[in-house]
């Protein structure tokens, strides 16, 4: 049985100023490091060229975590590591990881964002914390109803 295949995209959102010169994202997938490409010049299906949105896509073996660097060149040719760590991946058929770029001038910082809301792979920590607002919230409309309702059958106000 032939491993299920999956594909990543990677996204990366700078400055539209034209400053960078080059993005690349090295990871290791199954034991063999890749160093991606990314583009902001349309070639990528559904990117709008030169809009600050590097994009590229990596299909291979599945995978639940990403791990790698992130690297920006700005364009006196200084590379430089703007963010290393792992993400976890949901989706096992495709996924999007993104970063949100900030700073100037090759002072650059790259941000994990999430990508994607339900129906699609979200990063649960980034996320999380949303549905549990929403979770809270309900809870105590809930019992607010609850309260309102006993208090008006009790007949003792309102």
């Amino acid at each position: 049985m032939e491993p299920e295949q999956q594909a990543l995209v990677f996204s990366v959102a700078g400055p539209a100023s034209g400053a960078i010169a080059d993005i690349t994202f090295e990871w290791e997938r199954a034991g063999s490091v890749h160093e991606l490409r990314l583009t902001d010049d349309g070639s990528y299906p559904s990117d709008v060229p030169w809009d600050g949105v590097w994009t590229t896509e990596d299909a291979g073996i599945a995978v639940h975590e990403v791990s790698g660097r992130l690297y920006v060149t700005d364009l006196e040719g200084r590379k430089a590591v703007i963010d290393t760590g792992a993400v976890a991946v949901y989706d096992m058929r495709h996924d999007v990881v993104s970063w949100q770029l900030s700073g100037s001038d090759g002072q650059y910082a790259a941000h994990l964002i999430v990508a994607a809301w339900p129906g699609e792979s979200v990063l649960l920590p980034e996320g999380a914390s949303i549905y549990v607002g929403a979770a809270w919230t309900g809870l105590c409309f809930a019992i607010a109803a609850a309260l309102i309702h006993v208090v008006r059958r009790e007949g003792v106000g309102w």
